[in-house]
């Protein structure tokens, strides 16, 4: 076999040269941290292209532009006035770049001279004492541009340089980009979590947390729906048999003492009383005359006791009808607020009489009444929390003490068999308007964690396997 011949010098350090920059672009695909992976681009760089100072530049997703690695420097500044003339080079750097067309945008590695940026700019170049400046762009796919390096050195730049400049940050962009999408993804820690409790020591230590967790007590709690109602409510009934004529009122309206309320159609009550009027007058007649001719005739005398009896009974009568002629028009029995709906409901309606039209409350005496439901009934005690959240203020729950709690379920408002519970607002507390809706989170006896996360679903496993 014949020896192969060994490669001239000059191969020999192409060669190294390309196996030192695949070294540095898998490293910096496996770099996970993007502050390491610009300290890896500015630093670690110089190991296959020579340059004395390199700066990278970033574009966020809002198109703003930032200094984020510098070679030498653990952090940039970019208050420093060294660090602020190597921005304004490069935003009129990046003005040209963007007024350029489409066409005339390849994003190549290109060398920058002082001659290249206007008069006033020349000064910010000395400042930064840059010799020869070789511009790189960062871009993604090759069409979108996330960045880009600005590097310097006092040698002249080779084609070879330039390309192998141009293939890092191919590799370079990738790896910010992806860096920069994972950073910004919310999900991210859910698809690590695998990995994470793929060790045997962490999975063990978040067993012993959960189990020690389960004994931490917990009050047992249940939230339903609520209204502010009235604690015993004058009941304002319809005196009579009749039609609703008018009312004087509004709903939730405030009334005082003896203000009108409503008024009936009085015309077949001032008929009753009319007729029964003419009957007391005959009545009275036929006794006055009876009265007069008893006094010599036997069988008018024998009358007599049995006409004044019809009398008496008219009268009755007659008060009764002019009672009840009075009572169309009611009035308020004390002041307070009218509980009732819209008129419109009523007017017209026939009502008997003790037929219930309206309730009038104080609207200082109110309480809570609260619907729980059936499957989320809990072992409340007298006297046990609750707080009600309003629907108009959910972010001011109002505390309120359980005094009453049902026996029986019965079906809600919501046609959903529940318990009604009653709760009064504590002093300290102004109650709400009568008739507000609310959710009230009720508060039971104290459980261990275990029991209240695991007490609906091993109460629901009894009910179906019976076991």
């Amino acid at each position: 076999m014949g020896t192969e011949k060994p490669l001239p010098d000059n191969q020999n350090n192409l060669l190294r040269r390309l196996l030192i920059i695949l070294t540095l672009e898998q490293q910096a695909r496996s770099i996970d941290d993007i502050s390491a992976l610009r300290f890896h681009i500015v630093n670690e760089s110089r190991r296959a292209i020579s340059f004395d100072q390199g700066f990278l530049w970033e574009k966020d997703i809002a198109g703003r532009v930032s200094l984020t690695a510098v070679t030498g420097v653990s952090s940039p500044d970019e208050t420093n006035p060294y660090f602020q003339s190597f921005r304004r080079l490069l935003l009129h750097l990046l003005q040209e770049e963007e007024s350029k067309s489409e066409e005339e945008k390849k994003g190549e590695v290109r060398v920058l001279t002082k001659e290249m940026f206007p008069a006033h700019l020349h000064a910010e170049w000395d400042e930064l004492r840059h010799q020869e400046v070789l511009w790189s762009p960062l871009l993604f796919l090759e069409k979108e541009c996330i960045g880009g390096l600005w590097l310097n050195r006092s040698q002249k730049w080779t084609d070879k340089e330039k390309a192998h400049t141009f293939f890092l940050t191919g590799s370079y962009a990738q790896a910010i980009h992806g860096l920069q999408v994972r950073r910004l993804d919310p999900y991210r820690w859910l698809r690590d979590l695998p990995s994470l409790f793929a060790k045997k020591r962490v999975m063990a230590f978040v067993l012993l947390v959960c189990f020690l967790l389960g004994f931490i007590p917990i009050r047992q709690s249940v939230v339903a729906p609520a209204e502010v109602v009235a604690v015993d409510p004058f009941v304002i009934a319809s005196p009579a048999n009749g039609v609703i004529k008018q009312f004087y009122v509004e709903p939730n309206a405030p009334v005082k003492k003896g203000e009108l309320l409503f008024k009936l159609d009085g015309r077949m009550l001032k008929s009753e009383y009319d007729i029964s009027r003419k009957a007391l007058a005959v009545a009275r007649a036929n006794y006055d005359k009876a009265l007069n001719r008893s006094f010599y005739d036997a069988d008018s005398k024998m009358k007599l006791r049995l006409l004044k009896a019809l009398v008496e009974q008219k009268e009755v009568e007659t008060r009764y009808s002019k009672e009840m002629l009075e009572r169309i028009i009611v009035k308020a029995p004390a002041d307070g607020v009218l509980l009732f709906n819209d008129p419109n409901d009523w007017l017209g309606k026939p009502v008997s009489i003790g037929e219930r039209i309206m309730g009038l409350a104080n609207p200082k005496h109110s309480e809570l009444q609260i619907w729980m439901p059936v499957n989320d009934a809990l072992s409340l005690e007298k006297g046990a929390l609750v707080k009600a959240f309003l629907g108009v203020d959910p972010t001011h729950p109002i505390e309120a003490k359980l005094i009453r709690a049902g026996y029986e379920a019965q079906l809600s408002p919501h046609d959903v068999l529940s318990f009604r519970l009653n709760a009064q607002f504590v002093k300290r507390t102004s109650p709400p308007r009568i008739g507000m809706k609310a959710m009230a989170k009720v508060y039971g006896s104290e459980v261990s964690l275990f029991y209240y996360l695991l007490r609906k679903p091993y109460a629901y496993m009894r009910q179906v396997t019976g076991w």
